[in-house]
């Protein structure tokens, strides 16, 4: 019993020294956080948004003390920019901030009588800007639903349950030009064949969208697109055409 009394008096000091060193460090990377000043601000992750406008979002500048931002606070500005969907924010002791950014993406452009936006799959409308465009379907606006400011509703999800399993449909990509929302019909394409119209109907686009695959492999590669001008592929064991 006092053999290990011994040893416990022996590693108190050694024990009491390595606190005391631990609390110094801690205490000089306080001080050097604090006294640190921000010296580079990286964006990365961004395409449609310019590096510019995120950092001005941010209204943080090279100078300022790293210990005065709100990290929060700049995340949140920074997402209320159209394409931002999230933000990631770090911050280093040696006075460098990274801005990682998520773009939403678009999956259709709006087009309306006096502007075109993109649209992503939660139904928010971006700005279409030159010389960030991408290939995707024309969505024409002909519903109340679909000219509001956040696309929502039973015609625009829809629209968006339809324009989701097309992206996984290598030929939908390929032959899908305009897109539109009927309340009798349902979804409605012109196809980049001779602007054939297509009827997909409310529901099961994925099935009908492999059903056009295989008839446009079959008829329309062997006839040629100018042989019709529509077609509807809504009815189980049919295609009608016309």
């Amino acid at each position: 019993m006092k053999k290990n009394q011994k040893m416990s008096c022996r590693w108190l000091p050694h024990m009491a020294f390595s606190m005391l060193l631990v609390l110094i460090a801690m205490g000089m990377g306080w001080a050097f956080n604090k006294a640190s000043v921000i010296k580079e601000v990286e964006v990365s992750g961004n395409f449609f948004t310019g590096t510019g406008e995120i950092l001005s979002a941010m209204s943080v500048s090279e100078g300022l003390r790293a210990d005065s931002l709100n990290l929060l606070e700049i995340m949140e500005k920074v997402e209320q920019l159209a394409y931002i969907k999230q933000a990631f924010i770090n911050r280093t002791a040696s006075g460098q901030i990274g801005v990682r950014v998520l773009e939403r993406e678009p999956v259709a452009l709006l087009i309306e009588p006096d502007r075109r936006m993109y649209v992503d799959g939660d139904g928010i409308r971006m700005p279409a800007g030159p010389g960030k465009s991408v290939d995707v379907p024309l969505l024409h606006a002909t519903e109340a639903g679909m000219r509001a400011d956040t696309l929502k509703g039973r015609p625009f999800e829809t629209v968006n349950a339809f324009l989701q399993a097309a992206r996984k449909n290598e030929l939908a990509q390929i032959t899908i030009s305009e897109v539109a929302w009927a309340e009798t019909e349902g979804i409605v394409v012109l196809s980049h064949d001779n602007g054939m119209k297509l009827t997909f109907g409310h529901e099961d686009f994925e099935n009908r969208l492999d059903k056009w695959a295989g008839f446009y492999a079959g008829m329309i590669m062997a006839e040629g697109p100018g042989r019709m001008s529509s077609i509807d592929l809504r009815f189980d064991g049919q295609i009608v055409t016309r």
